[in-house]
């Protein structure tokens, strides 16, 4: 049988990884509204984003609390 630390820890995992996707998350969104990336980089980084969304998708679907199939609306940037 797990015990509570055992949740705590899995739950403190989860949350130091996604702390960390969302980190880097908002430093490639600096970096395309700053100063952009390399033309033949552009594809390669679209086509990896895209998997990895479509997994994060995936990961959050479940039969008990299903994810609605349409995207939420996109963020809006910071007003300056």
């Amino acid at each position: 049988m797990a015990s509570l630390e055992q949740f705590r820890t899995a739950l403190q995992r989860i949350d130091t990884a996604t702390t960390a996707i969302a980190e880097r998350i908002r430093a490639l969104e600096d970096q395309i509204r700053n100063s952009g990336i390399p033309a033949e980089t552009e594809n390669q980084l679209v086509t990896e984003l895209e998997s990895f969304a479509t997994s994060l998708e995936q990961m959050g679907r479940s039969p008990e609390n299903p994810v609605p199939n349409e995207p939420p609306p996109a963020p809006q940037p910071p007003q300056p």
